[in-house]
């Protein structure tokens, strides 16, 4: 496709691709109260994994590492909205949505 603007003039190529959020079907993370007033428990991750929580804008809310497969974050004093839950190891990467009221 060739899309011509002034002065400028480009053209794309290759094919549309599509953003997966799940890299590995093995590894489906569990978040217990969603939709959250004040805490969010996630669950069923591999071991030593990083844990990280993102507002609506891109904006890391939390982050750590965790050993043991879950992990308990206060969400009491977050703004109410959409957050993005990450979990990555060395193999996977899982992202899903949560809630907060």
């Amino acid at each position: 496709m060739l899309l011509i603007f002034p002065f400028l003039a480009f053209t794309i190529t290759g094919q549309a691709q599509t953003l997966d959020t799940e890299d590995s079907t093995e590894n489906s993370i569990q978040i217990i109260h969603n939709p959250s007033t004040r805490f969010i428990t996630v669950t069923d991750m591999p071991a030593n994994t990083w844990v990280s929580m993102y507002d609506s804008m891109g904006r890391l809310a939390f982050q750590k590492n965790t050993s043991n497969g879950s992990i308990g974050v206060s969400t009491s004093f977050w703004p109410a909205g959409v957050y993005h839950v990450v979990v990555q190891d060395s193999q996977s990467r899982v992202s899903k949505k949560f809630l907060i009221n």
